[in-house]
């Protein structure tokens, strides 16, 4: 089994989701771009300003951090390093969870893998603290000796201190338009390989991630295409929140019409692969993990 982590698996351990790092690396662009031009300009109206900014792309995230990237070039990584690890905590129940299935079973193959779409190190640190061995993957050539967990940073790696895992100073980072565009069009870049080879190898449970990525939707795609053997079902899992309609009145229509659009959703991800596993809220996930290790 390999396991996916996107962004919702750190978010309860303080590290920010996209719209709160790119609302903070808007803030830091501003802040900038007043002082470099000796502009005055109060607190409220460089709120709107945020807010302002925030959606002239459109509210995109890939738009919006090379929009600020280019502001920010020179200590891009840093900023967000910085906004990253600011209210961080040690650990959460997820990933407390996530770790325990790190750990292996007599017997049992376990988990053989983590790629892990995040940038930050929390992963690391609590199986460092578990004396679980393990190699973070962030760059081409890298290689997981057999007695190690290889913790694969496809998007880039932006630990707290990077000289504790050999990172550069300036990382490569899949954060903005060009990085997705350079992952799209270079087929055999080492992050799509990493992936699709255990796609196609292991069941893939995917934790954080609302799927929505495109590089990772084409590459589930390639692989959901290649296993398609008579009537297969899908071999990977992915925990995703219901869906509900934001409605005063809980009409008996409406309830049944959310079970026929869970229905259509899941006919959806088949397509990719995919089972889904409902959780009305993401606090029920630390508990459907310890119930896989029992």
């Amino acid at each position: 089994m390999a396991l996916f982590l996107g962004a919702g698996s750190s978010y309860d351990a303080g590290i920010p989701g996209w719209d709160t790092l790119i609302t903070n690396l808007l803030i830091e662009l501003i802040e900038k771009e007043l002082s470099e031009n000796s502009i005055q300009m109060d607190e409220l109206t460089k709120s709107i300003v945020t807010k302002e900014l925030f959606e002239q792309n459109n509210s995109s995230p890939l738009l919006q951090t090379r929009f600020v990237r280019s502001g920010i070039e020179e200590n891009f990584e840093e900023s967000v390093r910085k906004i990253l690890y600011k209210d961080v905590k040690e650990s959460s129940d997820l990933l407390i969870q996530i770790v325990n299935l790190c750990i292996p079973n007599r017997g049992k193959f376990g988990i053989q893998a983590i790629i892990n779409y995040n940038f930050d190190d929390l992963v690391e640190k609590l199986l460092e603290a578990r004396k679980i061995k393990y190699k973070s993957i962030y760059d081409e050539g890298m290689i997981v000796d057999q007695s190690e967990l290889g913790i694969y940073h496809v998007h880039g790696f932006l630990p707290r201190n990077g000289s504790e895992y050999g990172v550069p100073s300036s990382p490569s980072l899949v954060f903005s338009e060009e990085g997705y565009h350079k992952l799209i069009l270079d087929s055999y870049n080492w992050s799509n390989i990493i992936q699709i080879n255990y796609m196609m190898t292991c069941t893939c449970v995917f934790i954080g991630l609302s799927l929505t990525d495109p590089n990772l939707r084409r590459l589930l795609e390639i692989v959901a295409n290649k296993n398609i053997k008579g009537d297969e079902s899908p071999r990977h899992y992915a925990i995703l929140k219901r869906f509900k309609f934001k409605l005063q009145d809980e009409k008996d229509s409406v309830k049944s019409f959310e079970k026929t659009n869970r229905t259509l959703l899941e006919l959806y991800y088949q397509e990719l692969g995919l089972n889904i596993i409902w959780v009305d809220d993401f606090k029920e996930i630390p508990e459907l993990l310890k119930k896989i290790k029992e």
